[in-house]
């Protein structure tokens, strides 16, 4: 995420919804920090890039057990439809930030590579009043 943007990892969590018919149900994995990393902005010739912050997450207990629940879920019916959204809440953004750029990228076991869900994504910030 770039600077000096912060995100409130403890908030951060994944959900799954799974329907099937008229039948809908949400799984909600929250997420712990297990690490954060600051990096440097970059300058160049021809580039330049803003510093950033790195989190580290993984699913927390509660969320191994709602992920074994859906796939138990799985294993018995075969869904119509699936929805998985990422969330998180954000520190005090300054004044002047108009939008966030951010990346995901999410590592399902220890034995896979990271899975690129969004790269450099634009968000932009709406303020009330």
């Amino acid at each position: 995420m770039d600077e000096p943007v912060l995100a409130d990892a403890q908030s951060s969590m994944l959900q799954l919804e799974i329907s099937k018919g008229d039948k809908v149900q949400l799984f909600t994995f929250p997420l712990e920090l297990i690490g954060e990393h600051k990096i440097q902005s970059e300058s160049g010739l021809f580039f330049s890039s803003a510093g950033k912050t790195q989190y580290e997450l993984r699913l927390s207990e509660q969320a191994i057990n709602s992920f074994k629940e859906a796939q138990q879920l799985l294993a018995r019916q075969k869904p119509a439809e699936f929805k998985f959204t990422v969330s998180t809440s954000f520190e005090k953004l300054p004044e002047n930030t108009d939008e966030i750029i951010l990346s995901i990228l999410l590592k399902l076991s220890d034995e896979q590579d990271y899975m690129l869900l969004f790269d450099n994504a634009r968000l932009e910030v709406k303020r009330e009043g």
